[in-house]
């Protein structure tokens, strides 16, 4: 699933690149951006190897599997409210150690969930 993730990220760039992106114009350190290439990785994922569970989709198999994914879902509204706290509270290197570091997650217990509202994001986007 790690690899389907990736591969999703370069597709996303070859397809980004092809709309005529300035590269140089990207604010590649906005953890915004990073959560929003996150949720298309985690779509382009879906695409590449269909039918598995979920929680695979973004914890590849460890970081709590199917715990973690069912929290996520049932605690949506929490997630993004202490995201959106944290977003302007703390500093980059903190915001991105609790939401997109593997070691991070003190807040809930799990770590990475900004790549989960990454994920709501581009869907609701998309439709």
């Amino acid at each position: 699933m790690l690899l389907a993730h990736e591969i999703g990220h370069a597709i996303h760039n070859q397809w980004t690149d092809l709309e005529g992106i300035d590269w140089e114009q990207v604010r590649w350190e906005s953890l915004l951006l990073g959560m929003y290439r996150e949720g298309v990785a985690t779509h382009f994922s879906r695409q590449i190897v269909p039918n598995v569970a979920d929680e695979l989709y973004y914890t590849y198999g460890s970081l709590g599997g199917k715990d973690w994914f069912l929290f996520a879902q049932e605690n949506q509204i929490d997630i993004k409210r202490a995201f959106l706290k944290d977003f302007n509270e703390l500093s980059e290197k903190q915001l991105f150690r609790e939401w997109y570091s593997i070691n991070g997650g003190e807040h809930f217990g799990y770590p990475r969930l900004a790549y989960f509202l990454g994920d709501l994001f581009f869907q609701h986007e998309r439709t």
